[in-house]
């Protein structure tokens, strides 16, 4: 029933959608901002490890050089939350890691008046470490036989 509806709401809104004029298309010289005020990124459990979900928030910056060639700029990160994280059976409220992102990319865009508009885009960016809750303290004991 929900797949049926979701079915019908994305098919009505592909053939409702018309040409929108509600803004004019960005031209040389323009400079956008926009801002991320929430999201969520979602860590998925692979083998032992738990899964677990983080609060997000962000920004671009992009200026268009000309009709042709834009630049933009990307910054987001997620806020680690606590939560109960359960790892080899045993159940812990721990605070999950921070990230942070950021990317800048160079937008090269082919001019026409059509509804699409192809584009490449080239860019760098980042992801650095930060620091992740410890789950070694999980780990079962290893014993070893002394001597050997």
């Amino acid at each position: 029933m929900k797949r049926s509806i979701g079915i019908f709401v994305a098919a009505f809104a592909i053939v409702g959608a018309g040409r929108v004029f509600a803004q004019d298309a960005p031209g040389p010289g323009t400079l956008e901002v926009t801002v991320v005020p929430a999201g969520g990124v979602f860590f998925m459990s692979k083998n032992d490890a738990p899964s677990f979900g983080n609060y997000t928030l962000g920004g671009v910056l992009t200026y268009n050089v000309n009709r042709i060639v834009g630049a933009e700029a990307e910054v987001t990160g997620s806020l680690g939350v606590s939560q109960d994280l359960t790892f080899r059976g045993s159940t812990r409220n721990i605070k999950s890691p921070n990230s942070l992102n950021y990317t800048g990319n160079v937008v090269l865009s082919v001019p026409t008046h059509a509804f699409v508009v192809p584009y490449a885009t080239v860019g760098l960016g980042g992801l650095p470490r930060s620091s992740a809750p410890s789950f070694n303290s999980w780990r079962r004991p290893v014993w070893r036989r002394a001597g050997g």
